[in-house]
């Protein structure tokens, strides 16, 4: 009568694999995370349609050393920002 080859995993051979997989490991983690580290730099754009939130209090008010044309009384005030170096 022969005895089943039973295999038993000692616990350096357990070690041994888990330094195996331990480089995988560690990069797939770096990778995920720097997908979620750049993904916080990405730009939302605006949909169509879709109201931005402007916060009229956070912005300042038309001054006597800004360059002004028309009615300085009137109910609205268009204010157009440009960049002179593009």
């Amino acid at each position: 009568m022969s005895t089943p080859n039973t295999s038993s995993t000692s616990p350096s051979s357990d070690s041994q694999k888990l330094l195996q997989k331990l480089p995988a490991l560690v990069t797939i983690l770096l990778v995920l995370g720097g997908i979620l580290w750049i993904d916080q730099f990405k730009t939302k754009t605006v949909k169509e349609n879709e109201p931005i939130n402007n916060n009229p209090s956070r912005m300042n008010p038309v001054g006597e050393t800004d360059h002004i044309r028309g009615n300085k009384d009137t109910p609205y005030t268009l204010i157009e920002y440009g960049d002179i170096a593009c």
